[in-house]
């Protein structure tokens, strides 16, 4: 306790010593010591100096006058009254007229200054120092007060005022500003609620992650374009699908088939990239939640419970719309303009013989009926991007994986041929075309239904159901688009705990201690001005 007090900067310490002991070894001056190396905030008194030992009234004389261990504040010697005097009832102004005579025809005392010897003197030293010290360490308890005074008014603000007594327009507002905020959080205009730091730094808007993860998106489908490595693959489906027509005509099943199971592999990373907005956007929304309704305890619950029944509905929404999309991707289909355009811009596919050599890739089957044709997987496919790539059935089936060929296999593998080529880099003209659409369609159907759709419910129908909750029982419509909370009242919902009134009255009071500190602080003489002034 006594080091807890001796380590403030704003501490003066008073070490006093009586004489009869050995002052070189008192604890007090040692924790002095200890807690203000500098010596700048200590005072040492010395008592009972009508009991100074014989011999050792001039190393007495010696530390007044700072000639052994220095003080900044300097030492101060007295005689207090001793027992006796109290018992013969000496009373103090008495004691005064006796120490004064004492200190002044002492043989060694006498040759002290008068401003080092008397308790008039200590008095005098005492208040000089603690005005002095008040002063130097205005600046840091005004700057106290300051962050003080801004960390109460912070949690009074959390707090809010008491509940009104028109408790269903309270009731109502409340919602309201909850649907507006999260449609400024949705729309970028507020940054996301941080429950656990108000720093600015940290901070950051919904859509700039939202961003992020579409931009993610976009690497995941364009890693999963045809390529080179499955040339091998379209040179056996074209033999496989060859009908009548001669060597080197294009074959349009083998060019459905294969851009159909392309388009298939586009589908997980769509559910993926729903899968990560929702997580963001259910994380704003309870979080906003709970600042707004961190003193209702009841409404915080139903409000969230409510909020993510509609939440849910709005990622289903989202969920069916991405379905629909990849099914109607499976239709291949683009005008022949855009086509055209397309396929003159993609080169001519070009393999070398290193390429043609190399091939560590693992076989998986290609399922058409029951024909079962080997292909060659992407090797490069990124698949750290938030788990955007493909699964095992990214091409066909995983449970008609395939072995790795052999070597001697791939050794005699021979060149793709020219139809193959063609038909990859027609495909890769059309699958950047499928990608144009889905990169832009797939975020556009996501923000739609878990941004526009959901912030509109929140808005709407929340509000409406809150009306009708708080209406006499038979105006309540049983409208399935209604929420069952009949029997939430406002006066349920707008229900505080019970420590809250407590915690408000109490910083209420102070915040009104910390403002008239301020004040005070602000008049004092002689003092230096913080960074900032209390308002």
């Amino acid at each position: 306790m006594i080091k807890k007090y001796a380590a403030r900067q704003e501490t003066i310490m008073l070490c006093v010593i009586p004489c009869s002991q050995d002052i070189a070894a008192n604890r007090a001056l040692a924790i002095a010591r200890e807690q203000d190396p500098d010596r700048k905030r200590t005072l040492g008194v010395l008592t009972r100096a009508d009991v100074t030992g014989k011999g050792d009234e001039a190393m007495i004389v010696d530390l007044v006058q700072e000639k052994g261990m220095k003080l900044k504040l300097g030492y101060t010697l007295v005689k207090c009254r001793s027992q006796e005097d109290i018992n013969n009832k000496v009373t103090l102004r008495q004691a005064l007229q006796d120490e004064e005579h004492f200190f002044r025809d002492h043989k060694h005392f006498s040759k002290l200054p008068e401003a080092t010897t008397g308790i008039p003197s200590l008095a005098k030293t005492l208040t000089r120092q603690l005005v002095d010290h008040i002063k130097s360490c205005l600046p840091r308890l005004c700057e106290a007060v300051e962050e003080k005074l801004a960390e109460t008014t912070s949690k009074l603000g959390k707090l809010n005022d008491p509940v009104p007594e028109n408790k269903r327009e309270y009731l109502i507002s409340l919602l309201v500003d909850y649907g507006k905020d999260l449609r400024a959080i949705v729309e970028a205009r507020e940054s996301r609620p941080d429950a656990e730091s108000n720093s600015e730094s940290n901070k950051t808007t919904l859509f700039k992650e939202t961003r992020e993860t579409f931009q993610k998106y976009q690497t995941a489908i364009e890693d999963l374009k045809p390529s080179k490595d499955d040339l091998e693959m379209i040179d056996q489906l074209i033999e496989e699908l060859r009908g009548l027509e001669l060597a080197g005509f294009d074959n349009y099943r083998a060019f459905k088939s294969i851009a159909q199971d392309k388009v298939s592999a586009l589908k997980r990373p769509a559910m993926t990239c729903l899968e990560s907005i929702e997580k963001l956007v259910e994380t704003v929304y309870l979080d906003l939640a709970g600042v707004k309704f961190v003193r209702f305890a009841t409404l915080h619950r139903v409000v969230a419970e409510q909020v993510n029944g509609m939440f849910r509905k709005s990622v289903e929404e989202a969920r069916n719309t991405i379905e629909t999309l990849m099914e109607a991707e499976h239709i291949i289909y683009t005008s022949d303009e855009s086509f055209r355009e397309e396929l003159h811009k993609t080169p001519q596919i070009e393999v070398t013989d290193e390429e043609q050599g190399t091939d560590a890739m693992p076989a998986v089957s290609f399922n058409l009926g029951r024909t079962e044709i080997g292909v060659s997987r992407r090797a490069h496919v990124n698949r750290e991007v938030l788990n955007f790539g493909s699964s095992p059935s990214a091409i066909g089936s995983s449970k008609n994986a395939g072995s790795l060929p052999s070597s001697a296999a791939r050794s005699e593998r021979s060149k793709p041929s020219e139809s193959a080529k063609e038909m990859l880099r027609k495909l890769q003209g059309y699958f950047k075309i499928v990608t144009h659409r889905l990169i832009d369609n797939v975020p556009m159907a996501v923000m739609r239904s878990l941004f526009k759709r959901f912030t509109k419910d929140i808005e709407t129908k929340l509000i409406t159901h809150i009306v009708n909750v708080t209406s006499p029982p038979e105006q309540v419509d049983d409208d399935d688009d209604n929420l069952s909370l009949t029997t939430m009242t406002p006066d349920v919902l707008l229900e505080e705990e019970e420590d809250v009134a407590t915690r408000r009255a109490y910083l209420v009071e102070r915040q009104s201690r910390l403002k008239e500190a301020g004040r005070m602080l602000k008049t004092f003489p002689s003092r230096k001005r913080p960074h900032s002034d209390l308002k």
